[in-house]
């Protein structure tokens, strides 16, 4: 199954958790790689949770 039809019917803006199961990887995991940039996410509200947009997520991952 591609990462495209893993992420079909997921929200346009992911969750750490949700990105979390797709990977496979930590949630802290996500978090640092957020925070380092290599997954471009956004942090809504200061101490907030980060929120990862699914279409740039999906892109990197094809791109490498």
């Amino acid at each position: 199954m591609t990462i495209e039809e893993k992420t079909k019917a997921m929200p346009d803006y992911l969750k750490v958790s949700e990105v979390a199961d797709l990977l496979g990887f930590s949630q802290p995991t996500i978090k640092r790689w957020v925070q380092k940039g290599v997954i471009r996410g956004h942090q809504f509200a200061e101490g907030g949770e980060y929120r990862i947009e699914k279409e740039s997520l999906v892109n990197q991952l094809k791109n490498g």
